[in-house]
């Protein structure tokens, strides 16, 4: 699906929970949606694109397709899928199309190894013969530490997330589109 399909699916799929036929866990779900859709549209007004990676993105002459494997669950998603959606945006040799994870099995299964943590989101880019050219996610390298320091430290997921959310808010995408634009050019130099 396209991006605005992507957060047109989220919308929906927020405007129509119907809380009281809920039970407790269906309820945190509904509070993730809601938190996440804020965050999306926080990311959509505020993220600008910095000019490495405008360079970076620039100079992609051929076309590229662009995967993201993601679910409206995820608050790394949340925090990632807007600005990669802009990044692309910025080049029309770049087609973005969104997979949900769960409910094509059969299509983001290929992309995870057996046993492996089936992390989201994760970005794979494409040259236009079906190349892999490389892979990002599922979060900044500096997040990934973060998380695994904080799990160290003894905090809970909903301690550990707090600050990784607070970090997300301060870094405002930077480290993200750092990350993607060595990884895009690396990819123009090879």
């Amino acid at each position: 699906m396209s991006y605005d399909e992507y957060r047109e699916m989220s919308s929906l799929e927020l405007e129509n929970f119907n809380l009281k036929d809920f039970e407790q866990k269906e309820k945190n779900r509904f509070a993730i949606l809601r938190i996440n859709l804020q965050r999306i549209k926080r990311l959509e007004k505020q993220y600008q694109p910095g000019n490495e990676i405008k360079d970076a993105v620039e100079k992609i002459t051929h076309r590229q397709f662009w995967l993201l494997i993601t679910e409206s669950w995820c608050g790394d998603s949340a925090q990632s899928v807007p600005i990669i959606n802009k990044i692309a945006g910025l080049n029309t040799n770049i087609e973005l199309r969104l997979i949900l994870r769960d409910a094509h099995k059969e299509i983001s299964d290929k992309y995870y190894e057996p046993g492996q943590p089936r992390s989201i989101p994760l970005l794979i880019v494409y040259d236009e013969e079906n190349h892999e050219l490389f892979r990002w996610g599922a979060r900044p390298k500096y997040a990934t530490e973060l998380v695994k320091k904080l799990k160290n430290d003894g905090l809970s997921k909903d301690e550990y997330n707090k600050e990784l959310h607070l970090w997300y808010g301060k870094n405002k995408g930077k480290d993200i589109e750092n990350e993607i634009a060595e990884l895009i050019n690396q990819s123009n130099n090879n």
